[in-house]
């Protein structure tokens, strides 16, 4: 299907801005599947949260504690780190 999407798109066929998107959506997926298996990563997992104290979740996920200031009060507003 790649090879046949490329003929397509150097033809410009009707729709080929489409097929140029799959193509280029394809070929970012094999450059971080390159890059994953090059580095050796064993697992990958993507969490997503769009709850509004989503900071809070993703900071008690990575270990850093419950969301809570040393005032006690909620930090929802701060931007978590990778650790």
């Amino acid at each position: 299907m790649q090879q046949e999407d490329e003929e397509n798109i150097k033809k410009k066929v009707k729709g080929w801005e489409v097929l140029q998107k799959r193509h280029d959506a394809f070929d970012a997926l094999q450059k971080i599947g390159k890059a994953l298996r090059d580095n050796q990563v064993q697992r990958l997992t993507f969490t997503v949260c769009s709850a509004g104290a989503s900071t809070n979740f993703m900071d008690r996920i990575h270990g850093g504690g419950a969301g809570v200031n040393t005032d006690g009060q909620n930090d929802s507003h701060r931007v978590s780190e990778a650790r």
